[in-house]
């Protein structure tokens, strides 16, 4: 995911908190910035995975699937819910895994209806991503 961060940081996203800001930002600067997570996104799974995203390379006992509760999509949405259980997830991968998966909320620009789900969208991503 390093591309990803560097992309946020390009956007001036570096903090946890800047996440926030996602919403205040130019609409057409937001929607471009949806629409390079997410070819960003898909282009490292590709690398990593395979272009059918299959797992091409067998799995070592430390990579570990965070699950919706672990990385905050169950239950309480908001943003400190969010942080608090991300926060968590990251002690949790410093101390036992090598890897660990997460599955990122991130929507199709094709599919999008409009500036407004993209920047939700990337927010959402930027908040997980750090």
């Amino acid at each position: 995911m390093h591309a990803a961060v560097e992309l946020l940081e390009k956007y001036g996203l570096v903090r946890d908190t800047d996440s926030l800001r996602v919403t205040e930002i130019v609409k057409r600067k937001i929607v471009r910035l949806q629409e390079e997570l997410f070819s960003t996104v898909v282009t490292q799974q590709q690398e990593d995975y395979g272009t059918d995203l299959a797992v091409s390379r067998e799995m070592d006992p430390f990579t570990f699937l965070a699950s919706k509760s672990l990385r905050g999509e169950t239950a309480c949405g908001e943003y400190g819910c969010r942080v608090e259980k991300l926060d968590a997830l990251g002690r949790y991968a410093a101390l036992y895994a090598n890897q660990i998966i997460l599955p990122l909320p991130l929507t199709d620009p094709s599919t999008m209806d409009g500036p407004e789900e993209a920047a939700q969208d990337s927010s959402m991503l930027a908040s997980s991503t750090r």
